[in-house]
């Protein structure tokens, strides 16, 4: 090796040690300051990014407040640039099933005439009313509860990270604690609270969105839902072990066409799905 090549390596590896402790020395500060704030009641702490106008909890590692300055790419889901090209929901309803911290719920707000939110999880829920509070959006309705293919109680499975808790397995996350929660159908919400026509139905539930489709069997089959926004995890299905294209072909049965999150036909075979992704579906 020559000694410009030694020099790049040698400075790429002195790199690489100085970024791993710096970011063991952040984690133990960020570990303190998480102790502190859990005796502080009534207080949590948000990080807002500027450049994305987005403001979501805190992250309490390293890489959850250092991401935004590497540069990082769009991920595989929550990007969906060109939604409102390929379904019109303004001044319509939507609703917002695994509603998280808010940030879709916020974004369709600017056109929907109401937003219903769900969010079982009771952290979540307070930084999901946290959000709506702060930005004052006055169209956003909330509900601390799931929508499933029941109605009654569950345990909703919290995990260490804000945006993984879900109903049941998982290929990601420690699991922290089991917490009783309400679940509903979304047939049976919407005769007590909806009652029109829903212009998008999004669902980010972890792996569970076949059920939620369950749930809705009733609207879906008389097309009184215009669009459904949601999240394809198949390696979550087959963990559960389940036919990994259960919400695909729920969706089919009732009529509706699955495109990708852009507007293609969905056309993939099995063995080329990616770990997850984004689909939308159309009624014929």
């Amino acid at each position: 090796m020559n000694p410009i090549n030694r020099f790049v390596q040698q400075s790429r590896i002195a790199r690489y040690v100085a970024d791993a402790a710096n970011r063991k020395i952040l984690n133990v500060a960020l570990k303190v300051i998480r102790r502190h704030m859990a005796k502080q009641e009534g207080i949590t702490l948000l990080k807002y990014d500027r450049k994305a106008d987005a403001l979501t909890p805190v992250i309490w590692r390293a890489r959850g407040i250092s991401k935004l300055a590497k540069g990082q790419a769009l991920g595989a889901t929550n990007n969906w640039p060109n939604l409102k090209e390929i379904c019109d929901y303004s001044g319509k309803v939507v609703v917002d099933v695994g509603a998280n911290c808010g940030a879709t719920a916020r974004s369709f707000a600017n056109d929907a005439s109401t937003v219903f939110a769900f969010e079982p999880h009771p952290g979540n829920y307070a930084n999901l009313t946290d959000h709506i509070r702060i930005r004052k959006l006055e169209k956003i309705q909330t509900f601390q509860m799931a929508l499933s293919s029941f109605n009654g109680e569950t345990a909703l499975i919290e995990r260490e990270s804000h945006g993984i808790h879900s109903l049941g397995p998982h290929n990601r996350g420690k699991e922290v604690s089991h917490i009783p929660i309400k679940v509903q159908k979304l047939d049976d919400f919407w005769k007590e609270h909806i009652n029109e026509p829903i212009g998008l139905l999004k669902i980010d539930v972890e792996g569970f969105e076949a059920e939620v489709i369950e749930g809705a069997a009733d609207l879906l089959g008389q097309k009184m839902i215009g669009a459904v926004l949601f999240e394809f995890s198949p390696r979550i299905h087959a963990i559960r072990g389940m036919d990994i294209d259960a919400p695909i072909t729920l969706l089919r049965e009732k009529g509706y066409e699955v495109h990708h999150a852009d507007g293609r036909p969905f056309t993939l075979k099995q063995s080329e799905y990616p770990r997850v992704c984004d689909l939308i579906a159309l009624p014929k």
